[in-house]
């Protein structure tokens, strides 16, 4: 599956790091994990969202009075708001943790990971039908953006204490590609 393969993908990076002798600080590994947390409240949480919705929709079909009062896919029962939180809280909660813990060129392209556990856990919680076009090349491109672009990203901390040295930064020519 889709999360074997990303799991096996990491493994193989951090073995890499430590064949090299290679080394992140504690407090960016700290950062992956915890933005990997996010990415899996994220998952649940619209996972709840939409059993609440589906359900709203089965029982609105047979004809059955509503439980919960609706409007749109917004469905005012305690799963979906429950899901709401759990999807908006835990994940902003992982972000300010993740960006105070790491540099956000590390971190933030670790929002595809949501799109992978999307894509991997969606069948199973939901029973949605997984498409091999194009959930699946899709879902692997993004896993691999996500990959390079978070092993490529800054791997040291830059102190600014001038303006004229912040000028040096963004006028590199790698900072303008």
């Amino acid at each position: 599956s889709l999360l074997k393969t990303a799991c096996s993908i990491f493994a193989s990076f951090l073995q890499a790091m430590a064949e090299t002798g290679s080394t992140l600080p504690a407090p960016w590994v700290i950062a992956v994990i915890v933005s990997v947390g996010g990415s899996f409240a994220t998952v649940t949480g619209f996972a709840m969202q939409a059993t609440a919705v589906r359900e709203a929709s089965e029982d609105e079909k047979a004809g059955r009075p509503a439980k919960w009062k609706r409007l749109g896919e917004v469905v005012f029962s305690p799963r979906w708001i429950i899901g709401g939180i759990i999807h908006t809280g835990a994940n902003l909660l992982a972000d300010v943790g993740a960006y105070s813990l790491a540099p956000m060129s590390l971190t933030a392209p670790l929002s595809g990971v949501s799109v992978v556990l999307n894509t991997s856990l969606a069948p199973r919680l939901l029973g949605e039908k997984l498409h091999p076009w194009p959930d699946l090349p899709a879902t692997f491109s993004i896993l691999i953006g996500t990959v390079i672009t978070t092993s490529m990203g800054a791997h040291h901390d830059v102190e600014v204490s001038s303006v004229e040295q912040m000028q040096q930064i963004v006028l590199r020519p790698m900072a303008l590609a």
